[in-house]
């Protein structure tokens, strides 16, 4: 437990280092456990600026895994997520699946990537400490971090922990 301990409190210190590069006085929001009936699946965590989540503004989301998961079920439930908000025409989603894929590997217990929204709207990923990709976009970068974020989220208790409400 003490190791677990020791490995997450390292996560969060290097996540709030990539969040510190790109969003100004990054404190910690919510942070909040993703379980899929009895599985674990990640760990996350929301920064922002002084500890205020607001969507406009550059803000970081880290995800730190706790179980095995390719990168292509991880692109394609980002994909389903972002079709059923209902916001994006199926061009758009196939371009924004195209460039995730090479972006979202295969991840496992020790693995942390980081979403970033910078201050123009667009979308930086993180992998472990190392930028892995960017998606210059605001249509992209509105409908991913919905989807842990938005009003209309598969998943509203993740979301109250990680903003603070």
């Amino acid at each position: 437990m003490v190791l677990v301990g020791i490995l997450v409190s390292g996560f969060a210190r290097a996540d709030v280092a990539i969040a510190g590069r790109y969003v100004a006085d990054a404190e910690l929001v919510g942070k909040a456990r993703m379980k899929v009936m009895l599985w674990n699946v990640f760990d996350a965590r929301l920064y922002a600026s002084d500890g205020q989540f607001e969507k406009t503004q550059p803000f970081a989301l880290s995800l730190s895994y706790l179980r095995e998961l390719s990168g292509s079920k991880i692109v394609s439930t980002t994909i389903d997520e972002m079709t059923k908000q209902r916001l994006f025409d199926a061009d758009e989603l196939v371009a924004w699946e195209r460039q995730l894929k090479p972006i979202i590997a295969d991840v496992d217990s020790k693995t942390t990537i980081t979403g970033i929204r910078d201050e123009n709207g667009h979308t930086l990923f993180y992998r472990n400490g190392q930028r892995v990709g960017r998606i210059a976009n605001e249509r992209f970068t509105l409908g991913f971090f919905n989807i842990w974020l938005g009003e209309s989220t598969s998943q509203p208790a993740l979301r109250k922990k990680l903003v603070g409400t």
